[in-house]
Formats: C-alpha cells, structure tokens, sequence
C-alpha cells in the first residue's frame, strides 16, 4: 500500500497573497468512476474510490490489474463535511467554479470563507479562540455524480488494490 500526506500549500501562493477565497489543485489521485464512499464519526473521516480508468483499460492503454486500484483518504482531524451536490454538470454553479474549481479536479480552498464562517459562529463561545481554526484546511473532490468538500487539518491518502466497499468495510471496522 502506497501512502503520502498532502501538505499544505505555501503561503507565498499567488492567491493567498490575495486574501481572496481560491482553489489550487493538489496531488491526488483522480477518480474515474462515481459512487466514492465517505465516512466522517467526528474523530476519523474516510473517503475511498475507484481511481483506475475503466475505459483506458478496455483500450489497452494500461493493464486490466490497474482496475481495481482504489485511492483511500484519511483524516483524524475533520471538522465539517459535505457530501452531495453539485454534479460534475452543474459545477459551473459553485462558488468557487471560476476561481480554480473544475469539473474532476482535487482542489485545497485557501482562505476558505467555509473555514471563516465557521471560526465567526464559534465566536459566541466562552472559550472561543480564532487560532484554533488557523491550521484547519478545506478540500474539494469532484466527483463525477457527486462533489466531497471536507474540512481537515491534516490529510493522508493511500492506494491500494481490491474492491473499495470491502475494503471500507475493513477500513471503518478497525477504526470505530
């Protein structure tokens, strides 16, 4: 099983400069298919899916045992979740459509109005301290039918073979 942490993106980045809410595509492995699984308990969050491209396979373009390779991401830092809408066909809806997100990219959002709208509701809290939400980062995988936006402070993805709802059955059980 291969792994790596996704670290986060300098802040010598243009559009951190900026200030401005933006999306930067990061280094995961791209999704071909649909129906990802995603799991967020408050403490550990999963996501796996296919990433080996079932059409290039039937072409010849890459071996038929990279098929069932699966991507597997992990956090035991994540905050907040959203897993739905918007499709890859309505993704010229979202927010940040014309500031970096595209139809089957991974994107980090910096300076995430997300994030900041979070540490802002928090701030009725008697203990509420901003620098608590300064390392949290936001993602955004688009998938084919669905968009996975999460918000983490840390990030590791890994990749290995077999079928993924096996596999996050395993994953889950071991964790809870």
């Amino acid at each position: 099983m291969k792994s790596w942490t996704i670290r986060p993106i300098s802040a010598s980045h243009p559009a951190s400069k900026a200030h401005q809410e933006f999306a930067v595509e990061i280094d995961l492995p791209k999704a071909c298919v649909s129906n990802p699984i995603a799991f967020n308990d408050g403490d550990h969050f999963f996501c796996v899916y296919r990433i080996a491209p079932i059409q290039q396979a039937r072409a010849g373009q890459i071996s038929t045992s990279d098929v069932k390779k699966i991507a597997i991401i992990q956090s035991d830092s994540c905050w907040d979740m959203r897993f739905g809408y918007p499709n890859d066909d309505a993704i010229s809806g979202h927010r940040l459509y014309d500031k970096g997100l595209s139809a089957s990219t991974t994107v980090e959002v910096l300076n995430s109005s997300w994030i900041a709208g979070m540490e802002k509701a928090n701030r009725v809290h008697h203990n509420h301290h901003a620098d608590l939400f300064s390392d949290l980062r936001h993602f955004i995988i688009q998938f084919h039918d669905t968009m996975l936006e999460f918000i983490a402070k840390d990030l590791e993805v890994f990749t290995a073979d077999g079928p993924e709802r096996p596999l996050f059955k395993q994953i889950v059980s071991q964790t809870i």
